[in-house]
């Protein structure tokens, strides 16, 4: 676990944007522990008891306690984020946002992040929807939101014909927003929505409503960090199912 959440922090460091201004962390040689203190003036904030600072901005740190497990609290060291073996990171969609996101735990092969609240519940959203087995907040839900995540968890669960149920139905809805598009290729194309399954049984007719439903997804993407996700996954399909030399070899970037 330790490992993948370093690999994952670094792919991910392009779009986890805290940053302080005035406080950084610092290592006790004697303890190995490591705690945060001023640039400026190097007063001790935050005594060195931690096993890491993973990130920090001016009011609140994302540590790694002694028993390995993540948490994120503030400079009085109360708990923002309860701990846990799961890493948590931080996100900035927007100068004004901060957002808690949480890697999938490492036994379900997966590379997903999602939003979290400080009591670790998902926070489902068109772009990072909750994998089928996190708890997640169900208040002011859209419909195309709760179609989507029912859509995920009978995939999970392998129903795959409830799942294609759920997830044809979000197309009705004639939305431009990529991630609708995205959701349904990913349905179809991946374990569990998260992982991409290298070996499909699509036919052909599947992978032509892939192929079109994946460039509407990319036409309505309006932001780079969308476009590379949106890429990911067709790079992917091209590559492994479409099998289209031209496509598949363009950057996934």
């Amino acid at each position: 676990m330790r490992a993948i959440s370093v690999i994952i922090y670094f792919l991910f460091s392009f779009i986890c944007l805290s940053y302080s201004q005035n406080n950084k962390p610092f290592k006790d040689l004697s303890t190995n522990k490591y705690g945060v203190r001023n640039k400026h003036t190097d007063k001790i904030l935050i005594a060195p008891k931690y096993e890491r600072i993973v990130d920090l901005n001016d009011s609140l740190i994302i540590v790694e306690n002694s028993e390995h497990n993540y948490g994120v609290i503030d400079y009085k060291e109360r708990i923002q984020v309860i701990f846990s073996n799961y890493p948590v990171y931080f996100y900035s969609p927007d100068s004004n946002t901060l957002k808690f996101y949480e890697i999938t735990p490492e036994r379900y092969k997966s590379w997903a992040f999602y939003c979290i609240d400080s009591s670790r519940y998902c926070i489902p959203s068109l772009d990072f929807p909750c994998p089928y087995w996190k708890k997640y907040k169900t208040d002011n839900l859209s419909p195309l939101l709760k179609l989507t995540q029912k859509a995920i968890y009978y995939k999970g669960l392998d129903k795959l014909d409830s799942a294609l149920f759920y997830s044809d139905s979000t197309l009705l809805v004639l939305s431009k927003d990529p991630f609708v598009y995205l959701n349904w290729a990913k349905i179809l194309l991946c374990d569990n929505y998260f992982n991409f399954k290298k070996k499909n049984s699509l036919t052909q007719p599947q992978i032509n409503k892939v192929d079109s439903i994946l460039e509407l997804s990319f036409k309505y993407a309006n932001d780079s960090i969308s476009k590379i996700r949106i890429n990911n996954t067709r790079y992917d399909f091209y590559k492994y199912i479409k099998k289209d030399k031209n496509q598949w070899l363009f950057s996934k970037y």
